[in-house]
């Protein structure tokens, strides 16, 4: 069962690690990086935030059953909710997490609401390792973001079943210590292979990026099992299909040999396919000769046709952002990742059925993948998408909101966070596919310090009455109950059964477990829950009360007469 508010935050501030890497600081092979020990501590913390969730939204008609799930949010508190109620229970995570490249906004930011004194004991650092760890905060080192990365993969990790795979896209940056880092997380046993994917062809075109005399025209995708003898891989839905390229190619065959294409009219469709004008296409592509293009490459010698039945390494598909452009009127979501190539990382895992998770979901192309592939092949995949509010607006020194740089035509659109983006994204997506699958929201809230003061101060065993609703201080019952469900290991799309004791709302779940949570208990919600109980029209082993909404007396008066009556029945006060 969950914690009570309370218990979680006493535990967070005596908080002890029992799994510290004792020889972080001594000669050993392994990744080491200032803050790893404190990645480690918070990896194992419980969140004291809340998961609230879009009431009106997921009560409307296409949502109210959907088996998806979109979370706006810090993703690390949200994968914590998560990690009970949906412990090995993914089949497919793919990830485009920041790459830290010093232009892509990825700042290391933590609270540290830890003293040094607390970090001493709890971690057992010493005064220059505290004074390191502090020196990430704010920054975009190697170090920062290891330490924000290390806890959401370690969780990540248990999510997964045993037959699960993980894709992470990265780029140069930072791929050498993300395969370190993963290796210790998921294990160098379980690493399967780096897909290099192609988000190029040429020179300075497009996605193309000249740096220091070189051409990045692509990056990598980390692609790892959770228990690598366990995964059976999907070969006749295979990463590149023989249909897939055959009848990408059988146009372009020169008519004198079976086994060469024209590159110009392969880059042509490409472009094309990318959103650019035809007509500029084919100017650029009129000028292949000068820029070194070869006139033509073998089939097999560049696309490996030999092994379509398995992932290739190499990957070669374009950018997405133009299917946000074409459905929201905006541009400035450049790059994208492409839907065709994550279709095909999903597909290789043989389960139609598969949860698929995303948990930096960006503009939604995970969600709008997943769609796309099951209106293909009659799948009936779930995603579950988790993305920050990042605002796409600031505050100028007048004082006034205007839109971030590069995020204008996003902002006057009516966009003031990426994840609107995302969800409209998928709305328009869905439409477009003709998937009335819908989706269910919910977004992280954090109870505020004047909350936080009052559960700490709250002593259950006054007398007194409860002065306060603490319920709606919390943001309600709905919240509470969401919370408190994730936290017992319910999915977000589990419905609690309602139950009426004398004009007070109950809420039963597996034909055993029963949640009280407003106020208003009293002797005769009591006597009524014992008829029922007694003459067994509703079963119990659990009933599960929010302390601040009982009197010491009620809460004394149902704790009595269920073991005196029902003394097989547990009674769980949470704070």
């Amino acid at each position: 069962m969950g914690e009570g508010l309370k218990a979680i935050h006493e535990k967070i501030n005596s908080a002890k690690m029992d799994n510290v890497d004792k020889t972080e600081f001594q000669d050993a092979y392994q990744l080491r990086f200032i803050g790893k020990n404190y990645a480690k501590f918070i990896a194992d913390l419980p969140t004291e935030t809340l998961l609230v969730p879009n009431t009106e939204w997921n009560n409307l008609s296409e949502n109210l059953n959907s088996q998806n799930i979109f979370i706006t949010g810090d993703n690390l508190p949200v994968l914590k909710h998560l990690q009970n109620a949906y412990y090995n229970s993914v089949d497919v995570i793919y990830i485009d997490p920041p790459y830290n490249t010093g232009s892509d906004g990825f700042i290391y930011n933590d609270k540290f609401e830890f003293t040094d004194e607390q970090l001493k004991d709890t971690l057992s650092l010493t005064d220059d390792e505290i004074k390191r760890l502090h020196s990430i905060n704010g920054k975009s080192s190697h170090s920062a973001w290891l330490t924000f990365m290390y806890p959401r993969l370690k969780i990540a990790s248990k999510l997964l079943k045993d037959t699960g795979v993980i894709f992470i896209n990265i780029d140069y940056n930072e791929q050498a210590n993300l395969k370190l880092l993963c290796d210790e997380i998921f294990g160098e046993r379980n690493f399967q292979r780096e897909i290099i994917w192609r988000i190029g062809w040429v020179s300075g075109f497009k996605s193309g990026e000249n740096i220091d005399n070189f051409v990045r025209n692509h990056d990598t995708i980390l692609y790892y099992t959770k228990c690598k003898d366990k995964v059976f891989f999907n070969k006749t839905n295979a990463y590149t299909t023989q249909e897939d390229f055959g009848s990408r190619f059988n146009s372009f065959k020169d008519k004198n040999s079976q086994k060469v294409i024209n590159p110009k009219q392969v880059l042509l469709k490409d472009l094309i396919d990318m959103g650019i004008d035809k007509k500029k296409a084919q100017e650029f592509i009129n000028k292949a000769d000068t820029i070194g293009l070869p006139e033509k490459y073998p089939i097999e010698d560049t696309w490996n046709c030999s092994s379509y039945d398995k992932l290739n390494s190499i990957a070669i598909e374009s950018f997405s952002h133009e299917k946000v452009s074409k459905m929201l009127g905006i541009d400035e979501f450049k790059g994208q990742k492409s839907i065709k190539l994550i279709s095909r990382i999903i597909k290789s895992s043989p389960n139609k059925n598969a949860v698929v998770l995303d948990f930096f979901g960006g503009s939604g192309s995970t969600a709008h993948a997943v769609m796309k592939l099951n209106s293909e092949d009659g799948g009936n995949r779930r995603w579950i998408l988790v993305q920050l509010d990042e605002p796409t607006w600031e505050v100028d020194k007048s004082g006034n909101k205007k839109a971030k740089e590069n995020f204008e035509k996003t902002y006057n659109a009516g966009y003031e966070t990426i994840d609107q983006v995302s969800r409209a994204r998928i709305e328009y997506a869905a439409k477009e596919l003709g998937d009335t699958s819908g989706f269910k929201h919910y977004y992280i809230k954090e109870p505020n310090a004047v909350t936080l003061d009052k559960i700490t101060e709250f002593d259950p065993k006054q007398p007194a009455l409860i002065a306060e609703d603490m319920v709606e201080e919390l943001g309600g019952e709905d919240v509470l109950l969401t919370t408190w469900l994730v936290a017992d290991g319910y999915k977000l799309t589990d419905k609690p059964q309602e139950i009426d004791l004398a004009g007070y709302r109950a809420y039963y779940c597996d034909n055993s477990v029963l949640y009280l949570i407003k106020q208003g208990w009293g002797k005769e919600q009591t006597q009524t829950l014992l008829n029922l109980a007694g003459k067994n029209k509703l079963n119990l082993n659990t009933i599960i009360c929010f302390g601040y909404s009982f009197t010491l007396e009620s809460m004394e008066e149902l704790e009595i007469n269920v073991n005196q009556s029902l003394n097989h029945v547990k009674v769980e006060k949470r704070y």
